[in-house]
């Protein structure tokens, strides 16, 4: 979608001659490569310090985002990656790229799905991308002279949705309510139920991101310690906020319960839309789940939960009197 995005923009401004109108556009693009700029390379003390702070701070974060990303997609296919291979190559793409005044780069989330999504098994992928770009920036720079300053901030817009915000819930004085717990701190959570909204289509460019959040927040919520308040046995999504899932986004949620499963948690899934319930029926996915596993409201769902764990509880206690 972010590419038609752009053509129609460019088409649009061209044939309606959108400048003479008031509306921004990128302006003049130059054609070719970017020349060799190592001779401007400048130790000056008095640059080196805000250079080596900006150079750990964006070194860092692109570093931990690669890594991570290489990891979330390796777990798909329950391969390893090596953290020190993947530093050595951002580290080396880095240097070679900084001779001719590239951005910073990393392992981009965006087309790492794509790729992965695409089947690609091999580097040459890459090695296609990059003969594609330079033809681009050789012959076709200059069409994109025409892009619309609004089109860029629609297309920021659509890259958003490949972060989508996702927040733990906790139950609010009202008997009904449950809210966002870092927006209403006062809100108390559910002792072995972890309830998690989401607020975006679920779709390949963000599914991995997405199942990696839930995780995390099960992780947090478990702790470091052992102790029996810390362990989770619901996890309940909150899907009311979702418009919209694709096939990528429901073998996300298969996987997830997988994993889920393995820990001894189980998944549930609280008021989907109509949308999203039907594409979920016809995957199959609510028979792999079960269809007691949906529920209406995130109160239905909390109380059947609390059933379930007030009988566990109740069965260990027998238990323990017969020992």
């Amino acid at each position: 979608m972010s590419p038609m995005v752009v053509v129609v923009g460019c088409l649009f401004t061209f044939f309606a001659h959108a400048e003479k109108h008031g509306i921004a556009i990128v302006g003049d693009l130059k054609k070719g490569l970017n020349p060799p700029s190592i001779q401007y390379l400048n130790f000056d003390s008095r640059y080196l310090p805000a250079t080596v702070q900006a150079v750990l701070v964006t070194g860092l974060i692109a570093l931990a985002e690669g890594i991570a990303i290489g990891r979330s997609f390796a777990i798909m296919k329950n391969e390893q990656t090596d953290g020190n291979k993947e530093m050595i190559a951002f580290g080396l793409m880095n240097i070679i790229g900084s001779f001719t005044s590239c951005y910073l780069t990393t392992g981009p989330f965006s087309k790492t799905a794509v790729n992965f999504n695409a089947g690609c098994r091999t580097v040459m992928s890459n090695e296609v991308m990059g003969f594609c770009m330079m033809l681009t920036l050789l012959f076709l720079a200059p069409l994109f002279s025409y892009t619309p300053l609004v089109g860029l901030a629609l297309l920021r817009a659509l890259l958003y949705v490949a972060r989508p915000a996702t927040c733990k819930l906790g139950k609010v004085p009202n008997p009904s309510l449950y809210r966002d717990t870092e927006q209403y701190p006062g809100s108390t959570t559910i002792e072995g139920i972890l309830v998690l909204q989401l607020g975006s289509p679920i779709y390949f460019a963000n599914c991995i991101y997405i199942r990696e959040r839930i995780l995390m927040y099960i992780q947090e919520e478990q702790g470091i310690s052992d102790s029996i308040s810390d362990v989770i046995e619901h996890v309940l999504l909150d899907l009311s906020g979702v418009s919209s899932i694709d096939m990528t986004g429901i073998e996300t949620f298969v996987e997830l319960r997988r994993i889920l499963e393995a820990k001894g948690i189980k998944l549930a899934i609280v008021n989907p839309r109509i949308e999203v319930l039907e594409k979920m029926t016809l995957a199959k996915f609510t028979d792999a789940i079960g269809k007691e596993s949906f529920y209406l409201s995130i109160e239905d769902a909390v109380q059947s939960c609390r059933f379930t764990l007030k009988k566990a509880t109740a069965e260990s206690s027998n238990d323990q009197n017969v020992a």
